[in-house]
């Protein structure tokens, strides 16, 4: 279960959704980082690159200590 705080790694090819100005989304092209704001049964907001982002909860990996590049 992740938690507000825990830092995710969001593989290459996941798609990402924005609702903060008007509706956005985005595939990324390589994997990225980000911390978790809050999470729901199939979907976590998460902090990337200064933005929100949603996406879906099977794409997103927690980084454990020591596997963080």
């Amino acid at each position: 279960m992740l938690v507000k705080g825990d830092l995710v790694r969001v593989p290459q090819s996941s798609i990402l959704t924005s609702t903060d100005d008007g509706w956005h989304m985005r595939r990324l092209k390589t994997s990225e980082y980000g911390v978790v704001l809050s999470c729901s049964d199939d979907k976590c907001k998460i902090l990337l690159n200064g933005g929100e982002w949603e996406v879906k909860i099977k794409d997103v990996k927690l980084q454990e200590r020591g596997n963080v590049h």
